[in-house]
């Protein structure tokens, strides 16, 4: 029997309060370094740049400091979006980014530099991006920057640390915080609908994070697309509640199954009201 493939290490955050300046990571995440933190990470995004930013070990909490609120401020990131980070060798992150409706956020990056002058010091190159900072580094980091955040909408969306068990970053996928009102349907955002060719279909398969397989019915009304019939045993069997956040993925290529993960679990800042 083949092995089930390794799974990069993975966690995802809320942006919310203070992350322009700093952003902790989560001590369940820490261990995976075993005592021995980087004291610099590469952040990549989808569009292929990258920015180096560094570790500072405030009373046995780590958080991305310097170099952090560039890449905030590059990416334009906002009160309610989370990224999800994929640990790739030992001191890189693939980061992918969620804006508040739990779709995908489309980001504009800022123009690139102009030939002949010279890159900051925390933007990384391609060729850069390959190489481990995990050796420690010579020089003393720099501090955090303090900017002041814009005014921005902070939506509750939890605040538990995870894991993720599955890439992304390529395939179509929504989130959303369970409402007691959803006990016997859910709507589904109507980009991913279409993504999906949900619109088309009376009937479809989703796939829980144990790897079983739940046929639900799709009922597609004049503004809205959901999913119905047989919800309502797919989530007394994953013991879902209000409050829960699940991950929706259609992986193309893979048959009509939605991937579902739980991504955080009612008590951690959701209200599922």
């Amino acid at each position: 029997m083949a092995r089930k493939p390794k799974q990069n290490p993975s966690f995802f955050k809320v942006l919310i309060g203070d992350f322009v300046n700093k952003l902790r990571i989560p001590p369940a995440f820490v261990k995976n370094f075993q005592g021995n933190v980087p004291t610099n990470f590469t952040l990549k995004s989808n569009s292929g740049r990258s920015w180096r930013v560094t570790v500072q070990n405030t009373e046995g909490s780590y958080f991305f400091c310097g170099g952090w609120s560039n890449f905030v401020e590059d990416q334009g990131l906002d009160s309610g979006d989370f990224v999800v980070f994929y640990l790739v060798g030992k001191s890189s992150f693939d980061c992918v980014i969620y804006g508040p409706t739990g779709c995908g956020k489309k980001i504009v990056l800022k123009t690139k530099r102009k030939r002949g002058r010279p890159k900051k010091s925390n933007e990384v190159t391609p060729s850069e991006a390959g190489a481990s900072s995990f050796q420690k580094a010579t020089r003393v980091s720099p501090g955090c920057r303090i900017t002041r955040a814009p005014a921005r909408r902070v939506i509750n969306v939890g605040q538990q640390i995870v894991v993720v068990s599955e890439a992304i970053s390529k395939h179509p996928s929504f989130t959303v915080v369970l409402k007691k009102y959803q006990k016997f349907s859910v709507v589904v955002p109507s980009s991913f609908a279409r993504e999906a060719g949900l619109a088309e279909k009376r009937s479809t398969v989703i796939k829980d994070p144990k790897g079983r397989m739940w046929p639900l019915g799709i009922s597609v009304g004049s503004r809205q697309v959901r999913l119905s019939a047989g919800w309502t045993k797919f989530r007394l069997e994953n013991r879902l509640v209000a409050g829960d956040t699940l991950l929706f993925q259609y992986i193309r290529g893979t048959g009509n199954a939605i991937h579902v993960q739980i991504v955080g679990k009612a008590g951690y800042g959701n209200s599922g009201r």
